[in-house]
Parts: structure tokens; C-alpha cells; sequence
């Protein structure tokens, strides 16, 4: 992921498969990741180093400005 503002660390952010969850594990990044749950107007920091296991339709920032939404296939 590309961040011409700076505030994505090139070791910033984990995601991994456990079963059918997706979890996201925080590097430790200088500008932390947040999480939007689905129909939530809010962000939440994820804490370094833990994982956080999020539902489809949830939106992740990574630093300041980069998103992204976690959709799943699966019926």
C-alpha cells in the first residue's frame, strides 16, 4: 500500500485467516490502524500487536489516510 502522505509504515499491518475469521494484527505502526464496524459511524484503534478479529463490511484505516472494507463471499 502506497502512502504519499508518509503515514503507513512499510511494516504496518498484518492480516491473516484463522478458520473462517479474518484477524488484523497492528505492527507496532507509528500512526496505528483503526477499525469501523459495520453500521458504526465511529473508528476504534486496534491495539499493537493483538489480533482483532473484524466482520465482513467493516472498514479499516491504515495511518491517516489509507482505507479499505473487508467484504466476504461467503454465503
Amino acid at each position: 500500500m502506497t502512502s504519499p502522505d508518509g503515514s503507513v509504515s512499510r511494516r504496518h499491518l498484518r492480516v491473516a485467516l484463522d478458520g473462517w475469521d479474518v484477524n488484523l494484527v497492528d505492527l507496532g505502526s507509528v500512526n496505528g490502524t483503526q477499525i469501523q464496524p459495520p453500521g458504526d459511524p465511529n473508528f476504534y484503534d486496534i491495539p499493537p500487536n493483538e489480533p482483532v478479529t473484524i466482520a465482513p463490511g467493516t472498514t479499516v484505516r491504515v495511518g491517516v489516510s489509507r482505507t479499505l472494507r473487508f467484504e466476504a463471499h461467503r454465503g
